[in-house]
């Protein structure tokens, strides 16, 4: 809290700002002083007051918003003892004209004694001399009156030092304090960061595609070489995990929608749906399928979603950093990839297997790229 100075009227500020602290001068808005707080006020205004007569602008001092700064309190010491200094040498001054007339007593005694003096003269001398003794007394009072007041102002200064210094220990400390919260905020916010680059879909569809069967979060796609046919369970289950995968990576790219494709994930019986002419074609990726060319036509939308999220990630990365193409691993040409039909068909079905396992490699380059452009995006909002 700002105060004005009552004698030279420049603003002081107490510098003292916890308002939490135990003790201290710095009282908030709306917020009654604690003991501590009115013990210090009190003691600053009968300093004030009994420096009154050395302040000029007395009259215009006012508790609650009036103080006095460190220089003019300093400056009234320095007068003070100017004052009591030329007062000493007064009473110095005094005390040799005392001197000489305890003298000149002697000499009119010793002249009375011998009636050399009449009664008149002896009479305006003791008057003079009970004169000199009670101006005397009145300075010596005076004197004694002023070393008590710079007494209580050297005992008030010592407090006000004091208290000031244990106030801004208390603020240094809670200043630090203060410092080793906000540096772990920041390590906090940014082990959060870190934790929001960490690309989780590794973990949640873990695809392998290093042995005869691509395999995704250890559910096999399509048939293994020297078994008599697909086993349809786990077939299911993970091309409900791949409609799982498209979905996320849709909803987790700012702007990214699917035309005219609409992908339900719902594990083993899982759904694309295509909107062709206001139509709305649902069709189930369900084996053994009773209808091939409806099976077909799934895959093929699912093929087509792969494209349109592959588009979307490479054109990012190109604006995000150089570098690339960011292509696949088996180029997808209309309805082939790698070459290979993506088309179900119960006599070739070791073909169609070979075909899921290109689908899932290219399945991976997209969570590959989905991870650098997470990255990259996070980087760039920094």
């Amino acid at each position: 809290m700002s105060y004005i100075c009552v004698n030279c009227e420049k603003a002081v500020i107490l510098d003292v700002a916890a308002t939490n602290a135990p003790e201290g001068t710095d009282i908030p808005e709306n917020q009654a002083p604690n003991p501590s707080q009115q013990e210090f006020l009190q003691l600053r205004d009968e300093l004030i007051q009994e420096f009154k007569e050395f302040l000029p602008n007395f009259h215009k001092y006012k508790p609650e918003t009036h103080t006095i700064c460190e220089s003019c309190l300093h400056n009234i010491m320095k007068d003070i003892e100017k004052d009591i200094n030329l007062e000493e040498s007064k009473i110095n001054s005094m005390a040799q004209d005392n001197k000489r007339l305890d003298e000149d007593i002697k000499k009119t005694e010793q002249k009375l004694e011998h009636g050399k003096i009449n009664e008149a003269v002896e009479s305006k001398l003791r008057q003079d001399l009970n004169s000199v003794i009670a101006k005397e007394q009145e300075q010596k009072n005076e004197l004694e009156e002023l070393g008590k007041l710079q007494i209580s102002c050297e005992t008030t200064e010592q407090t006000y030092w004091e208290e000031t210094l244990t106030f801004e220990s208390k603020l240094f400390l809670l200043n630090e304090r203060k410092n080793s919260v906000n540096r772990q905020i920041k390590e906090i916010q940014n082990e959060i960061d870190r934790l929001n680059r960490i690309n989780i879909l590794n973990d949640i569809i873990h695809i392998t595609a290093d042995h005869e069967v691509a395999k995704v979060n250890d559910l096999q796609l399509g048939k293994k070489f020297n078994a008599g046919t697909v086993n349809w369970g786990e077939t299911n289950a993970a091309l409900g995990q791949l409609v799982l995968l498209f979905a996320i990576l849709e909803f987790k790219c700012p702007g990214m929608k699917y035309e005219k494709i609409r992908l339900k994930p719902q594990g083993s019986f899982s759904e694309v749906i295509r909107f062709t002419h206001d139509r709305e074609e649902r069709y189930e990726l369900v084996g053994p399928p009773k209808d091939e060319l409806r099976f077909n036509f799934g895959l093929f939308t699912l093929l087509e979603a792969m494209t349109q999220i592959h588009h979307y990630l490479s054109s990012k990365l190109a604006q995000q950093i150089q570098g690339g193409p960011y292509d696949f691993q088996h180029k997808i040409i209309g309805e082939n990839i790698g070459g290979l039909p993506f088309r179900y068909h119960s006599s070739k079905l070791d073909k169609w297997t070979e075909v899921l396992k290109y689908f899932a490699i290219n399945c991976k380059n997209l969570i590959y790229y989905f991870s650098l452009y997470q990255i990259n995006r996070q980087k760039n909002l920094e």
